[in-house]
């Protein structure tokens, strides 16, 4: 028997536990649980679609806690992983529907599911009841790329409670377990079918690409050893796939080879860095893509300007671009923001693209050394501006005449661009795929 009692002794309640199960910290972030001081009732939201402080608390959760039926009795459990695990596919008058990764139990004998998503840091929580769909395979990648196992619930009822929990929770560590958030495949833009998923490998015999676009490769043969539940010393090769992608940054030639700059983070690149090219590496190809609106020089002779915005590794698209474009004389800016330790790459680039260095603005935070300054010293003779602080509002938006502009950056820093340039022509990619 568990009791409790609210301060002043309102009320009292009682609860009888007749089962219980432990929960297993793989996908628990820890958090420093406290009650709050002072309970102020919130307002709460009922119906659908979800209203804005439904939507947040879903953006925001870490876990969700499900409960399920089999045979007359009542299950509840949880569910964690990385902040934003939790997608919304549909939020319209004709229904809600949200999905996760995994997690099945009782869902394939009753469908019917209740969910609790909690917000600890804001102590909003959301109520919802539905029916669960399991989506397994070539259905659940349709969804969430790169993703085997997922569940759709479709709402029935919402009912959003502001500060409706009695405690706060701080963050504190991480799961070392949590997989990378999976966004649905209706907010990428980077996209390869499951069909495209071939035996085709990294040397081409044949493939047709376009400047700009991006390649997805799969090193799984060369790095997944199998499954086990827990491992504790290389916990994030468990959820994966070791599926890439890089974007290409050598111009089409024979159709044959391709480029790719990267930066060394994670197992596949580590194993590229380590890679002896004497040793025969092949790597299935899964495909080629890119958005066309994410292509210099489209519409030449509009008088438009074209202004190219990146951060660290964001220049490979342009790297197999600027060559044709800067060659044809069109009209190019080109914003890139670095970290004192990159302005080699910075060097090598200017040094191999003709003309770059003339349209070049580069932006250098962090550690300037002694090294680094003989770099900007080379950077600076090859025609680029180099400037030792941030990229600022000002500078993207500096200068008359009508601009297009092409963002290549984390999602952080994207977000801050989208904001200065609302109501500007732009097109852009982030490093989240």
């Amino acid at each position: 028997m568990v009791a409790g009692a609210v301060n002043g002794g309102e009320v009292q309640i009682a609860v009888k536990v007749e089962e219980s199960l432990g929960n297993c910290p793989k996908y628990l972030n820890k958090k420093d649980v406290t009650a709050r001081d002072s309970i102020e009732k919130g307002r709460v939201e009922k119906g659908l679609p979800l209203g804005e402080g439904a939507l947040e608390v879903v953006r925001r959760a870490d876990m969700v806690f499900l409960t399920s039926g089999y045979e007359g009795s009542m299950d509840t459990n949880h569910r964690g992983g990385s902040r934003g695990f939790v997608r919304v596919a549909r939020n319209d008058a004709g229904g809600v529907d949200i999905i996760y990764p995994s997690t099945l139990g009782n869902l394939k004998e009753n469908p019917l599911v209740g969910v609790a998503i909690p917000d600890f840091e804001t102590s909003d929580v959301l109520y919802l009841t539905g029916s669960a769909s399991i989506l397994v395979g070539k259905d659940a990648a349709a969804h969430l790329p790169h993703t085997k196992l997922a569940v759709k619930i479709t709402v029935a009822a919402a009912v959003f409670v502001e500060s409706g929990l009695p405690f706060v929770g701080t963050p504190l560590e991480a799961s070392p377990y949590n997989p990378p958030v999976r966004r649905l495949l209706s907010e990428q833009q980077h996209t390869v079918s499951s069909e495209a998923r071939t035996g085709r490998t990294a040397t081409l015999l044949r493939r047709e690409w376009e400047a700009g676009q991006y390649v997805t490769l799969d090193f799984s043969e060369e790095l997944d050893v199998g499954w086990s539940h827990m491992r504790d010393d290389e916990p994030q090769s468990l959820n994966d796939d070791y599926v890439r992608t890089f974007t290409v940054s050598c111009p089409p030639g024979d159709g044959k080879e391709v480029e790719i700059t990267a930066r060394r983070k994670g197992p596949v690149t580590d194993m590229l860095w380590r890679w002896n090219p004497r040793v025969p590496l092949e790597i299935p190809v899964l495909g080629f893509g890119g958005e066309e609106a994410f292509r210099l020089g489209r519409r030449e002779g509009d008088g438009v300007e074209e202004v190219f915005v990146a951060a660290g590794v964001g220049i490979t698209p342009l790297l197999a671009q600027a060559g044709g474009v800067l060659g044809t004389g069109g009209r190019v800016k080109v914003f890139w923001s670095v970290r004192g330790q990159d302005l080699k790459l910075v060097r090598e680039v200017c040094g191999k693209i003709d003309g770059l260095g003339g349209v070049l603005r580069a932006f250098v935070t962090g550690r300037v050394g002694e090294a680094e300054e003989e770099a900007i010293r080379e950077i600076e003779a090859l025609g680029a501006t180099v400037e030792r602080r941030r990229l600022g509002e000002g500078d993207v938006k500096d200068g008359a005449g009508k601009k297009r502009f092409f963002l290549c950056t984390g999602p952080e820093m994207l977000k801050v661009l989208n904001v200065w340039l609302e109501g500007e022509e732009v097109a852009w990619e982030d490093f989240a795929f």
